[in-house]
């Protein structure tokens, strides 16, 4: 899977698909990101995306060392937003756009983070979007 630059700042160079070809391109085409994220150990609302705004990129990392699956979702235990996706014992896992299901809306959203079984897991989970 293709990774992101992270986070999108300033000129540094962030990937774009392009014709089904990773190009690069400087972050100030597309947009400074803006960041929320929170260490979860439980199902939790990650933050508010606002209005008119795109999802770029994603990063879950487990800090406990214990492996989990987890799901990104628009409402408490959805996963339309990331299907479920492993997230190894102390494993980073980075997620860019074009692998999300959804990205992209006309009003503010709530982004939710959730596991049918948290093992013990600490997951930070970074979402940086464009607006």
């Amino acid at each position: 899977m293709p990774t992101a630059t992270l986070p999108l700042a300033g000129t540094e160079l962030v990937p774009l698909v392009q014709g089904g070809a990773n190009v690069q391109a400087p972050a100030s085409a597309v947009g400074v990101s803006t960041k929320v994220s929170i260490a979860a150990t439980a199902d939790a609302q990650i933050g508010t995306i606002p209005a008119n705004a795109m999802i770029v990129a994603v990063l879950l990392h487990e800090t406990a060392g214990h492996a989990v699956t987890v799901t990104l979702g628009t409402t408490s235990g959805g996963s339309d937003i990331l299907g479920a996706t492993a997230v190894g014992s102390s494993g980073i896992v980075p997620v860019n756009g074009p692998n999300l299901l959804l990205q992209a809306w006309t009003a503010s959203q709530g982004i939710f983070i959730h596991s049918a079984s948290w093992n013990s897991a600490n997951v930070t989970v970074s979402v940086w979007y464009v607006q």
